[in-house]
């Protein structure tokens, strides 16, 4: 590994880290919304663990042995983007939020904007793909 490489995982886990103890300082300074927080937390670290890496580590696996080595960095990358859009998106286009008394939320078609996005990284990965087999002069 390269010291440029070494020095960036650092930074990075650094900002990770100082972005963990400025939400732990909320949670800590907010009394009446505590609870909450650490529910949220215990949900979101229970789903991370449970849930989403087994089903990331699960596709890396059937795509490695669906792919060729060539291909199979370009096409993983595209079905991890995927997921994660379509984990982000999901709450808005099932309508958690959604208000009659407020039509202002949530008042975008999110199932179509999810779909524009992952052609959007599907024709990316395509290109990709497709550069990838130029030959170099």
């Amino acid at each position: 590994m390269s010291t440029r490489t070494r020095l960036l995982r650092w930074l990075l886990i650094a900002a990770g880290c100082a972005a963990l103890l400025y939400s732990l300082a909320g949670v800590v300074q907010s009394h009446d919304t505590r609870l909450a927080y650490l529910r949220f937390l215990a949900l979101a670290l229970t789903g991370h663990e449970l849930v989403l890496i087994p089903l990331i580590l699960g596709c890396g696996v059937l795509l490695a042995r669906l792919t060729t080595a060539r291909t199979r960095p370009v096409i993983q990358a595209a079905a991890i983007a995927t997921l994660a859009f379509i984990l982000i998106a999901l709450p808005a286009i099932l309508g958690y939020g959604r208000s009659s008394d407020l039509p202002s939320a949530l008042p975008r078609d999110y199932g179509m904007g999810l779909l524009i996005i992952i052609a959007t990284i599907w024709a990316a990965a395509g290109l990709a793909l497709i550069l990838r087999r130029r030959p170099k002069v």
